[in-house]
C-alpha cells in the first residue's frame, strides 16, 4: 500500500510538471505568435500640419512590425504630446489584425503676431508691417511652428518682441492679445 501511495503521488507529480509544461509552451507560442505584431499604424484627425510629423515619429519609434503588447501607450503619448502641434493624443490598440490607432487633436492656428515692429507710413497715415513673416500662436499661448502664409488671418496685426516668448507667450500677454482679439471682434478695433 505505502509503494503504491508513493507511486500515485510521483505519478500525480509527474503528470502536473507536463501540464506546467504544456501550458507554459503553449503561452509561449502565443506570446511570440506573428499575429501580434503590428501590420498598420492608423493616424486619424490629423491634418497636414502634424501628419509629416507622426509619419516621421512612427518610422523613427520603427511601430511597425514591433509586438502590439510592447508598446506602452503611456509612454507613446507623452512623446508624441511633447510636439508643440499635438494637443492631445490617445491611443487604440486592435488585435486580428493588429492595429494601432493614433487619434490626434492639434493645436489650431489661433493669433499672428508680428516679430517686427510696424512703422508709420506719414503720407498714407497707417502702419505697415516690415515683415510678412509672423509668428503663428494657438489659442492657449503656444507657439506653433507652421509657416503663417498657410493661413488666412482675419484678426489684429500685433506685435510681441521675439525674446518675450521661446515656446509659448506668458498668461499675462496672452490675455492682453485676446483683449485686443475681442476688441477686433466688435469692431472696436481695426487694422
Amino acid at each position: 500500500m505505502r509503494q503504491s501511495r508513493a507511486q500515485a503521488q510521483r505519478r500525480t507529480d509527474y503528470i502536473g510538471i507536463m501540464l506546467s509544461m504544456i501550458l507554459f509552451s503553449g503561452l509561449f507560442m502565443l506570446w511570440t505568435a506573428h499575429f501580434w505584431e503590428v501590420e498598420r499604424v492608423e493616424i486619424k484627425g490629423a491634418t497636414a500640419n502634424t501628419e509629416a510629423h507622426l509619419n516621421a515619429f512612427v518610422e523613427a519609434e520603427q511601430l511597425q512590425g514591433k509586438h502590439l503588447l510592447r508598446i506602452n501607450p503611456l509612454t507613446l503619448r507623452a512623446q508624441l504630446e511633447q510636439s508643440p502641434l499635438i494637443k492631445y493624443v490617445a491611443l487604440e490598440r486592435e488585435i486580428l489584425p493588429a492595429v494601432l490607432t493614433l487619434k490626434v487633436q492639434e493645436r489650431l492656428p489661433r493669433y499672428f503676431l508680428h516679430s517686427k515692429m510696424p512703422v508709420y507710413d506719414k503720407n498714407t497715415k497707417k502702419y505697415s508691417a516690415q515683415s510678412t513673416a509672423l509668428t503663428v500662436i494657438d489659442g492657449e499661448g503656444f507657439v506653433l511652428p507652421l509657416a503663417s502664409q498657410r493661413f488666412e488671418y482675419a484678426g489684429p496685426e500685433m506685435y510681441l518682441k521675439p525674446s518675450v516668448y521661446q515656446d509659448k507667450i506668458s498668461e499675462q500677454h496672452l490675455n492682453i492679445v485676446r483683449v485686443l482679439d475681442g476688441f477686433y471682434d466688435k469692431q472696436l478695433l481695426n487694422h
